[in-house]
């Protein structure tokens, strides 16, 4: 069922009918459309009236991460780059980071709302933490199966469990001379006394 947009453009709407993976071809049959001369669309077997279509069923995947899964000394202000096997969109559900000594929250993103969160429409998203972590700390990070698609609406498949992209910051606290003998300003000291820090 065709719908006349101009006397030269007629839309229609195809609707699959199965999970076909591969590509499919769509074509008019003769005598379907004429001009004012009466000229009709030659048949559907010919290349001028043929569209073929690729169906892509193929679920973007996590090619890899910063930080990468199981790094150490992770700086604390870090952000967390996601990289796709191709272009994703935001979509819908939460990513949360966890703290993997008693799984607590430590911060959810809805990826639909929130402005933390950057990259939708490439392959590299990036996840900008409202406060920084803390040091010498582990982490994970879960994702919705909901949260990414492709162009195609092929889902990102998530991550839900507590070692796909996990990873320990950094010690980064200078140490501090608590105290030293001789302590400071003392007087009166030995001449052949050590210097203990």
């Amino acid at each position: 069922s065709f719908a006349a947009s101009s006397s030269t453009v007629y839309t229609a709407t195809f609707t699959p009918t199965d999970d076909s993976t591969t590509d499919g071809v769509i074509s008019v049959a003769s005598s379907k459309f004429s001009n004012s001369a009466g000229n009709e669309n030659a048949d559907g077997s010919s290349s001028d009236n043929t569209l073929t279509l690729g169906v892509d069923t193929v679920r973007p995947t996590l090619s890899s991460s910063t930080p990468a899964d199981n790094s150490t000394t992770v700086t604390t202000a870090s952000n967390i780059v996601l990289n796709f096997s191709e272009a994703v969109d935001v979509e819908s559900g939460n990513i949360v980071i966890y703290k993997s000594s008693d799984d607590s929250p430590v911060e959810t993103f809805n990826v639909a709302s929130s402005g933390l969160i950057s990259g939708s429409g490439s392959t590299q998203i990036t996840i900008n933490p409202s406060s920084d972590l803390e040091e010498q700390t582990q982490y994970y990070v879960q994702i919705a199966a909901t949260a990414f698609d492709d162009s195609a609406g092929n889902s990102y498949a998530g991550i839900n469990d507590t070692t796909s992209l996990s990873f320990t910051t950094a010690d980064e606290t200078a140490p501090i001379l608590s105290s030293s003998t001789p302590a400071d300003n003392a007087t009166a000291v030995a001449t052949t006394s050590n210097i203990v820090l």
